[in-house]
């Protein structure tokens, strides 16, 4: 017995979604020090000032 294609299976679609990124470097938002220089970046929340980057120097 054939399997029936269902609606969707015959679905074209004729717009892709448009993805958009943003990529930034990964440095303390204190010093400015990064992976390159070969410090460790570690992302904190913090109340009322949102995400934050800090080396392991600078970390809270």
């Amino acid at each position: 017995m054939r399997k029936r294609n269902g609606p969707k299976a015959s679905l074209i679609y004729l717009h892709r979604p448009v993805v958009s990124t943003k990529a930034t470097p990964a440095d303390c938002s204190v010093c400015g020090r990064g992976l390159a220089e070969g410090y460790t970046v570690t992302a904190r929340a913090l109340p009322g000032v949102g995400v934050r980057l800090f080396c392991h120097v600078h970390c809270p």
